[in-house]
C-alpha cells in the first residue's frame, strides 16, 4: 500500500500567488489499483491531516472509520483488528478490500508527509504549510514509539 503524492506545476502557481490553498496529486495505491483515480488532484493538506486523525482514532480504540477525499464522492472504509494489528480498507465505489498491517498504514502516512515536506523544502515554498507537516510527523511518529515500532530507515527523520 502506498499513498502517492505529487506536486502538480500547473496547479502551484495559484499557491504560490496566495489565490488558492495548497492542491497536489494524492491517491491511494494498492496492488496496482490507484484510488480514486490515476492523477487525482486534491486539498493535499486538509485530506492527509483527515486520515491522519483517523489514524490516531483507531490508535486509540475506535475499530472503524473513514478516509475521506475533500471533492467528489470518494472514501475508504477502515476496520481495525486491534488484536490482529490488521486493518481492512474498502475504497467507495470499487468492489475491493485491501488487507495490512495497522503500522504499516501508519507508516506510509507518514511517508506521504515527508514527501510533501520534502517537496516544498526542495521549492522553496510553504512554511506555513510545514510547520503543519512537522506536527502531523510527531504526532504520527509519536504513534509508533509508543507501540515500540522502529521507524524505517529510509525516508523518515
Amino acid at each position: 500500500m502506498n499513498i502517492k503524492v505529487k506536486f502538480d506545476d500547473d496547479l502551484l502557481p495559484r499557491f504560490i500567488e496566495g489565490t488558492s490553498p495548497l492542491l497536489f496529486k494524492i491517491t491511494w495505491e494498492c496492488d496496482r489499483v490507484e484510488y480514486p483515480m490515476k492523477n487525482w488532484s486534491d486539498f493535499g493538506l486538509v485530506v492527509l491531516g483527515w486520515w491522519i486523525a483517523i489514524a490516531l482514532k483507531m490508535f486509540k480504540g475506535d475499530d472503524r472509520g473513514e478516509f475521506l477525499f475533500m471533492d467528489g464522492p470518494y472514501s475508504v472504509a477502515a476496520k481495525y483488528d486491534r488484536e490482529t494489528g490488521e486493518l481492512e480498507l474498502s475504497p467507495k465505489g470499487l468492489d475491493v478490500i485491501w488487507k495490512m498491517q495497522y503500522i504499516d498504514f501508519v507508516k506510509a502516512l507518514i511517508d506521504a508527509v515527508q514527501r510533501v515536506d520534502e517537496e516544498l523544502v526542495t521549492r522553496g515554498i510553504g512554511e506555513k504549510e510545514r510547520q503543519v507537516i512537522e506536527k502531523y510527523s510527531a504526532i504520527l511518529k509519536g504513534c509508533l514509539v509508543e507501540e515500540k515500532i522502529e521507524l524505517p530507515k529510509v525516508g523518515i527523520s
